[in-house]
């Protein structure tokens, strides 16, 4: 049994032209756009993220540090002396050498000296570094002032970089209160 010619004919008709495949240039030029433009903006993010990064990691180095100056303060040695009426009490840090002098009948901290003066330069280690001093630790300007009347305690700031231009604001700060017990 043979098949006869009309059938063969209707194969053929049933063939479809054979379309090229692949993706035409505007299609690729179109994908490339939409790839650059999201890599771009990827690229973006990253360096606020870095940026980010490195200011949350200095954040918290100040934090330890500010810490590590309460817990300073609050083992410092005491002396009391004066009369009854006037008497003050003065303590010493024993790690930073913070001084400072309390009127105990106003309870109200008279000054606050530290090293040389009322600030320092400190690394993220807590110690005091000297002015052009070469440090790979993160460094901070730490400020001690008296907190307002009544209030034994100290106002200590610490600001980063502490090497800045002096009419220059810093670039970040950390403020803390931290109470004297008194004896």
């Amino acid at each position: 049994m043979h098949s006869s010619p009309r059938i063969l004919q209707s194969h053929s008709a049933r063939r479809r032209p054979l379309l090229s495949a692949g993706f035409t240039l505007t299609e690729i030029a179109l994908a490339l756009a939409i790839f650059s433009f999201a890599l771009v903006s990827m690229l973006g993010l990253l360096s606020v993220g870095m940026r980010n990064s490195r200011k949350a990691n200095i954040q918290l180095a100040a934090s330890n540090l500010l810490s590590g100056i309460a817990s300073d303060v609050q083992s410092s040695v005491y002396v009391t002396s004066g009369s009854s009426t006037t008497a003050t009490c003065a303590f010493e840090s024993p790690r930073l050498a913070i001084k400072a002098t309390v009127d105990t009948s106003t309870r109200t901290v008279k000054n606050v000296t530290i090293s040389s003066g009322s600030f320092a330069t400190l690394d993220e280690s807590g110690s005091v570094t000297t002015a052009g001093s070469i440090s790979l630790m993160k460094q901070f300007k730490a400020i001690f002032t008296p907190a307002a009347a009544g209030t034994p305690a100290l106002c200590v700031t610490l600001e980063w970089p502490p090497n800045r231009p002096p009419a220059s604001s810093p670039e970040g700060s950390l403020n803390a209160l931290i109470p004297l017990p008194l004896p």
